[in-house]
């Protein structure tokens, strides 16, 4: 489902809460009203300007592809207010990025009220263009339910183009394997999992920002991020993942001019 800014509602911006908090350092899990308040700073709503594409229907809740797109803004916050902790990502961009747009996997948590394992909630995705505006809409997802098996920490991967023309806008796309323990299950004991998630992207080219990510657990187990850049010049891409327990994984790429 796609919706045009017609759909959206429009929320003046104030600061962002999450960027307070050092880069690796878990963020404690804020309500729903707190995340919103914290992003918008309570700004009273207008229409336009953002767009959301994801399923109708998805067939595994663990892993439900969406895709934002907020022309202008330099900050979107993506929530799930069915899930035990709302907040599912913050992405931030930089000057190099060639698209106010980015596509992740997240989760969806069981809803209390359907049988059979099923899966609900309402997305709510707010935008913060550099002009101190925000966005904000509210979707129905209904999933069914599954289980997700956890796998360990490995090498990033990275898909970008060898080569791309003077100022020529590219498509990146990044995967690294990490179970993302997001602190809500228990073990067979009834002992809750300590959480233990990736919480922290970021995308540079030659110093320069492309793109950074404030991650929640309701990013799906082996986080994806699909996001444009713009190509100055020849250079290298350097791409960082935090982990809560401090690990810092790094990938770089080169891209020449031809």
């Amino acid at each position: 489902m796609q919706l045009t800014r017609r759909d959206a509602l429009m929320m003046g911006a104030g600061a962002v809460a999450a960027t307070l908090i050092p880069a690796g350092a878990p963020r404690a899990a804020p309500t729903l009203d707190e995340a919103i308040a914290a992003f918008t700073g309570g700004a009273t709503p207008a229409e336009g300007g953002v767009t959301i594409t994801a399923p109708e229907i998805a067939e595994n809740g663990n892993t439900v592809p969406i895709e934002v797109e907020a022309p202008g803004a330099s900050s979107i916050m993506l929530l799930a207010d069915g899930n035990p902790n709302p907040a599912v990502c913050t992405f931030h961009f930089g000057p190099l990025a060639g698209a106010q747009m980015a596509a992740t996997r997240i989760r969806l948590a069981p809803h209390p009220e359907r049988a059979g394992g099923g899966q609900a909630c309402r997305w709510q995705l707010w935008h913060r263009p550099a002009r101190g505006e925000g966005h904000h809409r509210r979707l129905r997802r209904l999933t069914p339910g599954s289980r997700r098996a956890p796998c360990p920490a490995s090498s990033p991967r990275v898909k970008v183009p060898k080569s791309a023309s003077a100022g020529e806008v590219i498509t990146i796309k990044t995967l690294i394997n990490h179970q993302m323990e997001s602190g809500q299950r228990k073990d067979s004991s009834g002992n809750v999992i300590p959480r233990k998630i990736i919480n922290r992207f970021a995308c540079t080219f030659n110093g320069q920002e492309v793109i950074s990510v404030d991650i929640d657990p309701a990013v799906s187990a082996n986080p994806y991020f699909e996001f444009q850049a713009k190509i100055p010049e020849a250079g290298e891409f350097v791409f960082t993942w935090v982990d809560d327990d401090g690990t810092v994984y790094e990938e770089r790429k080169e891209i020449a001019i031809g």
